[in-house]
């Protein structure tokens, strides 16, 4: 990419091929503060942060934890981090989820396991919830049901979302455990005085000063 000087400011020397989008939310009232679709409009009307669905990847790791966490899990969980071989009837082939690097630490804490985005222990965590009620679960952050494939795929990150909707999910964590629908700075809605933050469901154990006090009885059983 180059750039060259005109008068005071600088310019873009050719029009870029790639386009990216930026959502900017507050998560305390989920006013859209900025919402950047693309390089230009005239260029292309496509807007890519809410018409731009894209699997979502490791990020949906925190969402899958966070399922388990309200079953009683904490951060330091032992979770087993081994390979899993798993035959599936469906393909006729073995599903055989890999960490990335494929390097095995056996049972580890489930904050390390997160922080470290262990594939294998995201699959087992999953399965410590069973994955009609993850997706259950997963629909308390804004997410549609019909976005979310029914597969242990989704611990992977094989669903796909927008970039509107992963703010707005990852703005429940920032918020306590609320959720807030996000709100268009363009439209004939309430001022944001007015509206009142009603909790869909309190996400007490992800918070920090929850965690901590969680955290204080290990537990011993690994998944």
């Amino acid at each position: 990419m180059f750039i060259r000087r005109v008068n005071d400011s600088w310019h873009l020397a050719q029009v870029p091929t790639t386009n990216t989008a930026l959502v900017s939310m507050s998560p305390s009232t989920g006013a859209i503060k900025a919402l950047v679709g693309g390089f230009n409009f005239v260029h292309s009307k496509f807007n890519r942060a809410t018409q731009s669905v894209r699997q979502v990847g490791s990020s949906i790791k925190p969402f899958i934890y966070s399922a388990a966490v309200n079953e009683g899990m904490t951060l330091a969980s032992l979770i087993n981090d081994a390979p899993i071989n798993r035959w599936d009837r469906s393909q006729g082939v073995a599903w055989r989820p890999k960490n990335s690097p494929p390097r095995y630490a056996g049972p580890t804490r489930a904050r390390l396991g997160l922080a470290q985005s262990k594939n294998v222990m995201a699959v087992r965590v999953l399965r410590r919830v069973g994955l009609d009620d993850t997706l259950d679960f997963l629909t308390r952050f804004g997410f549609q049901r019909d976005d979310l494939p029914r597969a242990e795929a989704i611990a992977l990150g094989a669903g796909s979302l927008t970039p509107v909707e992963m703010a707005q999910g990852f703005s429940v964590f920032a918020n306590g455990g609320y959720f807030m629908e996000p709100l268009s700075l363009i439209g004939s809605k309430p001022p944001l005085e007015r509206r009142s933050i009603v909790p869909t469901h309190r996400l007490y154990a992800t918070t920090v000063s929850a965690n901590r006090k969680r955290l204080t009885r290990l537990m011993s059983k690994t998944y």
